[in-house]
């Protein structure tokens, strides 16, 4: 599997985890259903910001109404905010959080019970999606 196929299967994947959230959201939805959507992807990985960048701009080269922002904080400062991101409902649409570091930020509990994740399987997103 290449990079550039790696990056796709990742966009996408995290696409359709936002698509969901949107679902959930507030009801703030674009009036314009051609206009541009605008996707925050959060992470811990200040090292790999450029790379996610430079996917994003590869990403929206090809879907140029979807723009994804992402954007990366310190561990630290991510064991803060995200947790309070959720509480405040203005999380990120899409979220880095590693089971290793399950309850470090937050219950695994209060991820589900909350439904601040959904399952990212065939019914989110089928595997034809990844050719």
């Amino acid at each position: 599997m290449n990079l550039n196929r790696i990056t796709r299967a990742a966009l996408a994947a995290g696409l359709a985890l936002a698509t969901l959230a949107a679902c959930n959201s507030n009801g703030a939805q674009s009036e314009d259903p051609n206009g541009v959507v605008t996707i925050k992807w959060q992470g811990y990985s200040q090292e790999r910001l450029d790379f996610y960048q430079e996917a994003a701009a590869e990403f929206r080269k090809e879907f140029p109404n979807i723009n994804v922002v992402p954007e990366e904080l310190a561990e630290a400062d991510y064991k803060q905010a995200l947790p309070l991101s959720f509480r405040s409902k203005n999380s990120p649409d899409i979220y880095t959080y590693t089971w290793p570091a399950a309850g470090e930020y937050f219950e695994l509990a209060d991820v589900i019970n909350n439904k601040w994740a959904v399952p990212l399987d065939d019914s989110v997103l089928p595997a034809a999606a990844f050719p």
